[in-house]
């Protein structure tokens, strides 16, 4: 439990500067918690997405979570925002900026609770390292992700798909 703590401080502490430094306060409770919730059901979607794609492509996991993981798991984490953008629930770029955050979050909470249930006598440095590194990169790709969108959004006035391509390149990237 300790490990889980250790390794999700960092990426709850952002969080809530986030929300506290958002003047606007568009960005209800509830939303932020459905979107984390879509984070950690991404999570457990990417799980079974890649354990499938692995056995069926026969591909080594040293290769495929360099070249397949990112893309299926960025897809899915970024599958919320098609909705976000039709009920006009992501207005400014703060809003996505807290929105995406969240996401990540929610994946990481999933992928660090996997990894704390699965791994054995773990040294606490690797935990401060997920913390630090790998949760705050899952938060930051679908924070990128989003931040695309919106900025490409506000040029049309719609949900433009191609900024969804070209944020999810970035984010995989």
């Amino acid at each position: 439990m300790v490990s889980i703590l250790i390794s999700l401080l960092p990426v709850l502490v952002f969080i809530f500067f986030i929300f506290y430094l958002d003047s606007y306060k568009l960005v209800k409770p509830k939303l932020l918690g459905a979107v984390w919730l879509w984070g950690c059901l991404s999570a457990i979607g990417s799980y079974f997405t890649n354990t499938f794609l692995m056995d069926f492509s026969g591909v080594g996991i040293d290769v495929y979570s360099r070249g397949g993981a990112p893309i299926v798991e960025e897809f899915l984490k970024g599958g919320i925002l098609f909705y976000l953008f039709k009920k006009n629930k992501i207005g400014f770029l703060i809003d996505g900026a807290i929105l995406g955050f969240s996401i990540g979050a929610g994946f990481s909470f999933v992928e660090n609770l996997y990894y704390a249930i699965t791994l054995e006598n773990v040294s606490p440095m690797i935990w401060i390292i997920r913390g630090f590194g790998t949760a705050i990169m899952h938060c930051g790709t679908t924070t990128l992700l989003t931040l695309t969108i919106v900025s490409f959004s506000k040029e049309s006035n719609h949900f433009p798909l191609k900024s969804f391509f070209a944020g999810l390149a970035l984010a995989v990237i």
